[in-house]
């Protein structure tokens, strides 16, 4: 699995821009990207309405609101999913795009994280 590493301390202009360039840059049937509401940020994705089917089924009645979207959070500077929904290796790669639209291209790496 991938990830991001971010190099700088603050998104200098916030999560809108980011968020502006993978939501123009997605496939239409994807589902747009935001700020991740945790308490350690990071980015999030609904799960489209199969998916959350899917998932809801595995998990049966102990779900709660992570079990309905995909996540990154931050950790040291990097977006990782911390044993919550991933999101996809094409998902990962656009936000990597984006934050390097925003941030600089050197500011930003993929990294592996196995």
């Amino acid at each position: 699995m991938t990830t991001i590493k971010v190099l700088v301390d603050k998104l200098t202009n916030g999560y809108g821009p980011i968020c502006s360039y993978f939501n123009e840059h997605k496939p239409e049937d994807w589902m747009p990207i935001g700020k991740l509401d945790r308490s350690e940020g990071g980015f999030s994705i609904r799960l489209n309405p199969e998916e959350r089917r899917q998932h809801l089924a595995f998990v049966g009645d102990m779900y709660d609101a992570n079990d309905v979207i995909r996540q990154l959070r931050w950790n040291s500077g990097r977006l990782e999913p911390q044993g919550y929904i991933p999101f996809s290796e094409e998902q990962t790669e656009l936000l990597f795009k984006a934050l390097q639209h925003s941030l600089g291209e050197s500011n930003v790496q993929m990294i592996d994280t196995y």
